[in-house]
């Protein structure tokens, strides 16, 4: 699971509401593929959010 202490990272990322990133970052809901690379790099502490890996 994503930490969901802030969800910036995840909408920055992903382009999704607050709502669909606390879920995801939950567990609750499960992203498209296109956002997994995105929010693995999240995951391992990589700012996906000012690279290429945003909005893809």
């Amino acid at each position: 699971m994503l930490d969901t202490s802030t969800l910036a990272p995840i909408r920055a990322a992903t382009g999704l509401s607050l709502a669909a990133c606390s879920q995801i970052g939950s567990g609750t809901r499960v992203p498209h593929p296109r956002h997994w690379e995105a929010l693995i790099a999240i995951m391992k502490g990589e700012e996906a959010a000012n690279s290429d890996l945003a909005w893809q």
